[in-house]
């Protein structure tokens, strides 16, 4: 039995690892499909030296494709309070969203949850965090007033 718990501390890495790679790999995601949002936004707006292009033209690559949740996040930030013109845009992101079930403030949760898990996910995974539990940096519920605050403290393996 003791001969084998030199396996535990290796198992545990993979495992860490596997979590850090399905994080990075779920934000490389999250940022190209942001990058698709913002430049379908620019078609919409316009840039410096190029002009708007009409909605429909800009819109009809995302037609029949699923949207996804930080796509969506993304054109709604970009295009809310804006000129009236770009109206139509978002009615097509609200009902693009609508047909796959999600509303833009259901996808900027989902976002945001996506977001806090990860990065508690990643702050877990560092064995080198030294020293008490803040809870008021982590964003937890407060300690109970006279409770004792948790000290764990890890070593290499």
């Amino acid at each position: 039995m003791i001969g084998e718990l030199w396996a535990v501390s290796i198992s545990l890495r993979i495992v860490l690892i596997e979590n850090l790679r399905r994080l990075a790999e779920q934000t490389v995601t999250s940022r190209m499909e942001r990058e698709h949002a913002d430049a379908l936004a620019d078609r919409i707006l316009g840039t410096p030296g190029q002009p708007p292009e009409p909605i429909a033209a800009a819109i009809s690559r995302y037609q029949h494709q699923n949207l996804s949740e930080a796509f969506a996040v993304q054109m709604a930030h970009r295009l809310r309070d804006q000129d009236p013109a770009i109206t139509p845009a978002l009615t097509w992101l609200d009902d693009r969203l609508l047909a796959q079930d999600m509303t833009v403030d259901a996808a900027v949760r989902e976002v945001h949850r996506r977001q806090g898990a990860s990065n508690v996910s990643v702050r877990n995974t560092n064995p080198r965090n030294k020293g008490p539990i803040n809870s008021s940096k982590t964003g937890l519920c407060p300690d109970p007033p006279g409770a004792k605050p948790l000290d764990l403290n890890f070593r290499e393996i």
